[in-house]
């Protein structure tokens, strides 16, 4: 079940030795033979992928498809140096991401994401609703290293940005319905029409998903973690003049899913983490002391109770367009997304109330506005100008029931959930209102000096704003205080603000009209922030914020009368005053815990390459492969709670070394239809979870098999389709999120096994 990492040294030079190497850039040979040209928007217009100078992947709807994929989780390793884990156990569509070792795995949404997911034009503040249903995407466009200037609220790993699909003004639809392991069962519909001709198109799309989770050996009969979701959208395109364009979507997700279940890891004895010196935590305390050490399943549960992870989204994107000259246009896009999650999770993983947590009403609504002026002047000067703003307000009151006497190995209070309400099962509440503002104005030049060399210059000046109400509470709703043993009143109202200058510089040659060279220099910028999961008011903060200055160089061509397509990118991360989970003093009991702070630096570089072949009509052969080198500089800090320590020597967390894959599609006329055989292999690398390099969060090497066999067949004017699909076939499950509670407990999550299943479609 488990892929060791043995066998990588063996599938690197299988990568290697092919002809058709790299690419995770989808692109479908034409009938003709030879590779179709993709256009992406990575700098905010339409361009030829092969023209733009930065490493960005695009993956497109058909590549989705064809292995039966639900959500974006499979660009895991199919895209160089991009590692997805499988939703954190905060909910069913949180996901754990990092982009050249840059990564975010957190549901606490005082916190930002510095990878930015873009919807539609719109920047998403938090990571809810990261794990991107694919159903009516046309693309998804992977940019990789810091996008200080056009994308730059917070990416300083990079930006996935998901483009889906727009009316056609013409009446068809797309549907689809799946069945699989699990008993996945999925229904997917893509209506359009046309409403005025010419003047006003409609597209509804529906998407319902039902699938069960794994199985409860503690309580037989019993599965942990079904996901019950269904989305909604409907979406206007206004054309009333060729000069002018507003496209409005509205979007509602209802997600009825159960948390993700979590497995323990119970140590009975000590651990010695790689620190200097190195440190010794000793093993988790139902094991260590009580003796109850469970074994580990890597396919079942022992959760008394199954948890659940309700999300409620709306959304509103409005994008207009506006023509001012032949050559220079007005764009504006506006979002608005409001979510309501009622979230209840069981993190001591076993079959007994230890320690559970309730979320029964997180809210976040954010606003946001982005106007530009974009065109040309000359032939040689391509710009684009504007301004941003953004609001984010995010409420929450969480309740922690923690049984005091497994906590603190005393069995003499085992069953006494609250010292000082020994009545409630609630051991206390924390109460976040957090309101985070941005503003940006940005600009960014193109200039061809002489044909082939084009310089780009860039900026974006920031101004960030956060502002907290932070509050630990008595299960009564009382502020805890010295009656409870802390030694201040644990309540604050505190704000701060940061401005920031991120510059881009770059410098394109054009050989011939299939090869260009690149270099460049981007600084991303991650705004500082409070932490509404912090152990006490002391440890609130602000924390400042984190940037990364990226130098990077790059070969883009198409070779062999464009049947071969090979993109090469070098870069070097400089990654100062890194945002880490640090441990520290506090004004209540036990008189510490773990909050964010900046301790750190870094120096992360790589390689990555990209390659896509069609060697012969309806034939597509494509592989990657990422190398990744991140390093530490410097990591003072107490990060176990036992002491300051040297941590520089430790590995950065979601930061494998290699990260490859390759695949082969091909289509063919047969049998009255045609038929499509498909199949993909990606590999990543061994990794660490956590920051201190615990082995509780060590994640061996392990590659995934994918594959499928598709029909379709044209009758009258509706094409029928038919797939098999396999995921996961070498049935690889490894750990997708570890977090150790303060020595007292270890619980991870873990993907899903082998799946199979078929699909009907037809389409009109």
């Amino acid at each position: 079940m488990h892929y060791q990492s043995k066998h990588k040294l063996g599938t690197l030079a299988l990568l290697l030795g092919l002809s058709p190497a790299v690419s995770a850039q989808e692109a479908d040979g034409s009938a003709q033979g030879g590779l179709e040209e993709i256009v992406v928007t990575a700098q905010k217009r339409e361009e030829n992928l092969q023209n733009v100078p930065l490493a960005v992947s695009a993956v497109t709807a058909s590549t989705f498809d064809r292995y039966a994929s639900s959500d974006i989780a499979d660009l895991s390793g199919a895209v160089p140096n991009v590692f997805i884990g499988e939703p954190t156990p905060g909910g069913s569509s949180i996901i754990s991401f990092a982009i050249r070792g840059i990564q975010y795995a957190e549901n606490e949404k005082t916190i930002e994401p510095p990878i930015g997911v873009v919807i539609d034009g719109v920047f998403s503040g938090t990571a809810q609703g990261g794990l991107l249903q694919t159903f009516d995407l046309e693309r998804v466009e992977v940019l990789r290293g810091p996008q200080g200037t056009l994308f730059g609220k917070n990416t300083t790993g990079g930006a996935i940005n998901a483009i889906r699909t727009r009316p056609t003004g013409r009446f068809g639809a797309r549907i689809a319905a799946t069945y699989g392991t699990f008993d996945r069962r999925e229904l997917r519909a893509v209506v359009n029409f046309p409403i005025f001709d010419g003047v006003l198109a409609g597209k509804g799309a529906f998407f319902y998903e039902h699938m069960d989770g794994i199985r409860n050996i503690a309580f037989p009969g019993r599965r942990d973690g079904d996901r019950r979701y269904w989305s909604a959208s409907g979406t206007l395109l206004f054309t009333p003049t060729s000069s002018f364009e507003a496209l409005l979507t509205y979007d509602h997700v209802k997600d009825r899913s159960q948390s993700t279940p979590v497995l323990n890891i119970y140590q009975a004895g000590p651990t010695t983490l790689p620190t200097d010196p190195p440190i010794v935590v000793q093993g988790e305390t139902p094991c260590r002391i009580f003796g109850f050490c469970p074994p580990l399943d890597y396919e079942a549960s022992r959760i008394n109770g199954s948890g659940i992870a309700h999300n409620n989204l709306d959304a509103v994107t409005l994008n207009a367009r506006l023509d001012l000259t032949d050559d220079i246009k007005l764009v504006s896009v506006t979002g608005w997304r409001k979510a309501q999650e009622n979230i209840v999770t069981d993190f001591d993983a076993s079959e007994l109330l230890i320690f559970q947590t309730l979320r029964p009403n997180d809210s976040f609504e954010q606003f946001s506005q982005e106007l530009r002026l974009e065109g040309t002047v000359g032939d040689r000067v391509n710009f684009v100008a504007g301004g941003f703003y953004y609001r984010g307000h995010y409420d929450s009151l969480i309740s922690r029931i923690q049984d005091i006497g497994y906590i603190r190995g005393n069995p003499a209070l085992i069953g006494v959930y609250s010292q000082f309400f020994p009545t409630s099962p609630i051991t206390g509440m924390t109460n976040v209102d957090h309101v985070a503002k941005s503003y940006a104005a940005f600009a960014q030049v193109d200039i061809e000096f002489f044909d082939g060399l084009t310089l780009t210059l860039g900026g974006r000046y920031t101004h960030d704003r956060k502002k907290i109400l932070y509050e630990l509470l008595n299960p009564d709703g009382t502020v805890v205080g010295p009656a409870q043993g802390a030694l201040v009143p644990q309540s604050v109202l505190t704000s701060e603000s940061w401005s920031k200058f991120t510059p881009r510089l770059a410098l394109r040659y054009q050989f011939t009209a299939d090869t260009q060279a690149y270099v460049s220099f981007t600084r991303g910028y991650n705004a500082g922030g409070y932490s509404g999961r912090a152990p006490d008011v002391s440890t609130v903060g602000p924390y400042n914020p984190e940037t990364v200055d990226s130098y990077e160089i790059g070969l883009k061509t198409e070779l062999l009368d464009r049947s071969l397509r090979l993109n090469i990118a070098a870069f070097r991360n400089n990654y100062n005053d890194k945002q880490e989970e640090v441990s520290r003093a506090t004004t209540v009991p036990p008189y510490f815990g773990t909050t964010i702070t900046n301790a750190s630096s870094a120096r992360i570089q790589g390689i990555e390459i990209e390659a896509t072949a069609v060697p012969t009509a309806g034939l597509t052969a494509t592989a990657s492969f990422g190398y990744l080198d991140a390093k530490y500089r410097n990591f003072i800090g107490n990060i176990s709670g036992l002491g300051v320590t040297d941590n520089s020597s430790l590995k950065l967390r979601r930061a494998p070394q290699f990260t490859m894959t390759t695949s082969i599609d091909y289509n063919f006329v047969a049998a009255g239809g045609e038929i499509n055989l498909g199949a993909r292999y990606r590999l990543i690398d061994e990794t660490e979870l956590l920051v201190t390099n615990d082995p509780a969060g060590h994640v061996e090497a392990g590659g995934y098999l994918d594959a499928s066999f598709g029909y379709e067949r044209e009758v009258g004017d509706v094409t029928w389709g038919i797939k098999f699909y396999g995921r996961n076939l070498t049935d690889t499950i490894r750990k997708s999120n570890t977090t150790r509670i303060g020595g007292f407990i270890n619980f991870i999550t873990v993907n899903r096994g082998r799946e199979v299943g078929a699909e009907l479609s037809l389409k009109f």
